[in-house]
């Protein structure tokens, strides 16, 4: 079973990982900026900008706001009270969609802004949503792990999920069928919990490799030939990334950094662990794929946290500062066009980017696939897209955490916060949360693949699945029934 192997490896092996974890999460802390930088953090923004109206709106006017290319319209398939506060999302073989949500995300400022009571939030839970009168949208709720003081990743395996809430990573288990964590083995103990949580190890990724990535880890987890599952060195230069990770269809890593939304691992690092006279900074184990970082929000975004990050004329964000994971495309309900190519969340600017992703004698590289324009914008102030999937029928499903205070604590200028104060975006502090699916109004997604999650064997032909998300699932159903 998944749960022994683990066991049977930290027995042996956990005092020495644990100090090898904290050091190297420790060395690669993103630098923390302090609030006011320059007397611009401290002004007010000009007049002559057109900012969105602040207020709350329901899950359809969120969706009337949205901007999308020709032929693509949005769906709500979940939100508020249903899922809360939602930071990442995946699916699982039975078509059911996990939610990692984190409602107490920037308490610290409850007692500090006017108007913000200083209370407790509830702390962060995983719960798995259902679709149970298949209409499209999910309507039933289970909690299946809560109280999670640090909710940053997790991945769903075989009969519960692999849950990274630092200072450890868990393997939560429903053993009695309730869909309720009801065990939780301890895999890794002892990381770091640092005052930014933004340079805290996040996302835990099983990859095309039959390994599982955790961003901001100098590890990974590896299931041998003969079963065993331990822990194998890897080596990025960007640790994977600053918030989730992706893959394309030959299993090669993506990911990102606020200020550098689009990387990626020509080759595995952990390869060129084999020669120790190879210098890992020259390897193609970790490369920027994008060299223009320009964005082009369709309207002003004034959540952004710095007057430097936008420009003069419109207050538009200029370059990424909040991005998301990419999501390669490898679905099937798109048009052929779309597929390969990436697409992420940009939180402060209220869009979504499609990178179109290309190789040349190896080398991959990206670019915006429109001229000084975005797959989607929101005129919605409160829209951020924190987290994006290929879902089971081919469509990108995209999780809005839909606040009006994204920025972390520690970083809020004098010009956010008084923008925050003027037009009420602290209110309500947490308890939205949106679910959306996105797709092509032409599209034809393939058939969902006859298979049976008790039954192994019913999987072999979905490894050829036009959708690539059964493909992985088959693999990692197949890969875990031994």
């Amino acid at each position: 079973m998944l749960s022994r192997s683990f066991r049977a490896f930290v027995t042996g092996h956990l005092p020495a990982l644990v100090v090898a974890a904290a050091g190297f999460v420790e060395m690669g802390r993103v630098a923390a900026q302090t609030g006011d930088k320059a007397d611009i953090d401290q002004s007010a923004p000009p007049a002559h900008w057109t900012l969105p109206e602040p207020g709350l709106r329901s899950p359809e006017e969120t969706v009337a706001m949205f901007e999308l290319p020709p032929g693509f319209r949005a769906e709500v398939v979940a939100a508020e009270p249903l899922v809360e506060d939602p930071v990442k999302i995946a699916f699982d073989e039975r078509g059911r969609v996990w939610v990692l949500e984190w409602p107490d995300y920037n308490r610290q400022l409850r007692g500090l802004l006017p108007g913000l009571e200083k209370i407790e939030p509830p702390r962060g839970r995983l719960v798995v949503l259902e679709d149970v009168d298949g209409d499209g949208r999910y309507d039933r709720r289970t909690v299946f792990l809560d109280g999670i003081e640090w909710p940053r990743g997790f991945q769903v395996v075989r009969g519960g999920a692999l849950v990274l809430k630092p200072p450890q990573l868990v393997l939560a288990l429903d053993q009695n069928g309730d869909g309720k964590a009801d065990r939780e083995d301890v895999v890794l103990d002892g990381l770091e919990v640092p005052a930014n949580p933004h340079g805290a190890a996040n996302s835990v990724f099983y990859a095309m490799d039959n390994s599982v990535y955790i961003a901001r880890m100098p590890l990974r987890l590896r299931r041998s030939a003969d079963a065993a599952i331990g822990w194998e060195p890897v080596a990025h230069v960007s640790l994977l990334g600053q918030w989730g990770l992706g893959q394309d269809d030959y299993g090669r890593l993506v990911y990102g950094t606020n200020g550098d939304h689009l990387r990626g691992a020509h080759l595995a690092g952990h390869y060129f662990l084999r020669n120790p006279n190879h210098p890992i900074a020259a390897a193609a184990a970790d490369m920027s794929l994008a060299r223009d970082r320009s964005t082009w929000p369709h309207a002003a975004t004034p959540g952004t946290n710095r007057r430097t990050q936008q420009r003069d004329e419109d207050g538009t964000l200029r370059t990424f500062t909040a991005n998301t994971h990419p999501t390669v495309y490898r679905g099937d309900q798109f048009p052929p066009e779309y597929r390969g190519d990436a697409f992420l969340g940009e939180t402060a600017g209220r869009f979504l980017r499609r990178s179109a992703l290309s190789e040349d004698d190896g080398v991959l590289s990206g670019k915006n696939a429109y001229e000084e324009r975005e797959f989607l914008f929101s005129h919605d102030e409160r829209f951020r897209p924190v987290h994006t999937a290929l879902g089971p029928d081919g469509a990108l499903y995209v999780a809005d955490m839909h606040r009006g205070i994204i920025e972390g604590h520690l970083f809020l200028t004098t010009y956010l916060r008084q923008q925050i104060l003027d037009r009420g975006l602290h209110e309500p502090f947490h308890g939205l949360g949106r679910i959306y699916r996105i797709v092509h109004e032409d599209g034809q997604a393939s058939p969902q693949p006859p298979v049976d999650p008790e039954a192994p064997a019913s999987w072999l032909s979905a490894l050829a699945h036009p959708n690539g998300f059964w493909r992985d699932t088959a693999q990692r159903v197949l890969v875990e029934s031994g």
